[in-house]
């Protein structure tokens, strides 16, 4: 990855309920692509979806794909070396119609400062954008918009993320749930 790209990372199981083939595709199609890099991390659900990544990645020189396991203590290695995070759940199926707030990558994202470019799915607008720590978008023009305004209030999206993780951090609510039970 040249030092002077900026990184979004896609991360996670690779599937169409999170819009992964979307978001690689609206990657592929931003204009300024030339200046990031795609980094794509997870594993896909099935052959299909592994065979169109490995096809779209090959014809694509700013696009990375890694499935290698990486040790869960050692995580944060990954979200904190990347300058935007890609989240995406599908409103069409119940498991993911209301993820946006038990999303781990969310979490993950926000306890490192990385900004969010999130599918407009249910209530991800309220969390995202109501927090100001990224965009939503649903084409692939709001795609290109998002990304130029997080780079342009970067700096704030981060520390807003900073903060609504230090609010809703599952460790501080689970010990106010532990309290509340004795």
């Amino acid at each position: 990855i040249p030092q002077n790209h900026k990184v979004i990372l896609l991360s996670g199981t690779l599937c169409d309920e999170h819009y992964s083939l979307e978001f690689i595709n609206h990657f592929i199609s931003y204009k300024s692509s030339s200046d990031y890099t795609l980094v794509i991390h997870g594993w896909a659900n099935n052959n299909a979806i592994s065979q169109k990544i490995n096809k779209l990645v090959k014809e694509n020189i700013n696009v990375v794909f890694s499935d290698f396991f990486f040790d869960w203590n050692k995580k944060h290695i990954i979200y904190q070396s990347v300058d935007i995070g890609l989240i995406g759940f599908s409103k069409d199926t119940l498991n993911h119609r209301f993820a946006g707030w038990s999303s781990g990558k969310m979490f993950d994202f926000m306890r490192h400062g990385v900004p969010i470019l999130a599918f407009d799915g249910i209530g991800m607008k309220e969390i995202i954008e109501k927090n100001r720590i990224g965009k939503t978008f649903n084409n692939q023009d709001s795609f290109d918009k998002g990304i130029t305004t997080i780079l342009e209030d970067y700096e704030q999206l981060r520390l807003n993320a900073l903060e609504v993780f230090s609010k809703y951090e599952f460790k501080r609510n689970f010990k106010e749930l532990e309290l509340f039970n004795h």
